[in-house]
């Protein structure tokens, strides 16, 4: 009689906790970040899903395991504006930039589709610094360039070679 209570109340026990991870959000997929910076990011990973949000230089993503960043939210925290946009595999650049500020919190990339993020592009307000690297596939750490001399401007990854971001950082100054 007594195996049957512990086998009872075992599977009770087991339901329970499949209720709770089914029901549970991805780690670090829901809110604004817990550790604030003044640029903060979160990857969406190939496979894994949402990472725990980075903030000011910090690296998102994975590195050596061959999976894409597909998706990057960005957070931003000061009275400032930041504008972004990502080359995306098969698809090139987005057409518009989304614009994050704080309380806004934007999304580049796509989820759903495995469509690889290759290279972002970041605008900073003029009278700030941008900057950040990429951990990109069969290349490795590529560092982030200002077109035109502009260091508002950051872009980081590649275009045009079918390389994906599998890891990346940004700062602002």
């Amino acid at each position: 009689m007594p195996a049957k209570r512990i086998r009872s109340a075992l599977t009770g026990a087991a339901l329970a906790l499949g209720v709770l991870a089914a029901t549970a959000s991805p780690a670090g997929a829901a809110g604004p970040p817990t550790t604030y910076g003044n640029l903060c990011y979160q990857a969406h990973v190939q496979n894994l899903g949402w990472l725990n949000w980075q903030c000011d230089g910090q690296w998102a993503g994975t590195k050596g395991k061959a999976l894409n960043l597909e998706v990057l939210r960005i957070h931003i925290n000061g009275y400032w504006t930041g504008c972004f946009r990502a080359h995306r595999s098969n698809y090139g650049w987005d057409n518009s930039l989304q614009c994050a500020e704080h309380g806004r919190d934007i999304m580049i990339g796509t989820t759903g589709m495995n469509t690889a993020i290759e290279a972002v592009e970041f605008y900073a307000p003029a009278d700030r610094r941008a900057g950040g690297r990429a951990h990109v596939r069969n290349i490795g750490d590529v560092a982030g360039s200002h077109p035109g001399g502009d260091m508002s401007h950051v872009v980081v990854g590649t275009e045009g070679r079918a390389l994906p971001i599998e890891q990346l950082y940004l700062v602002i100054q």
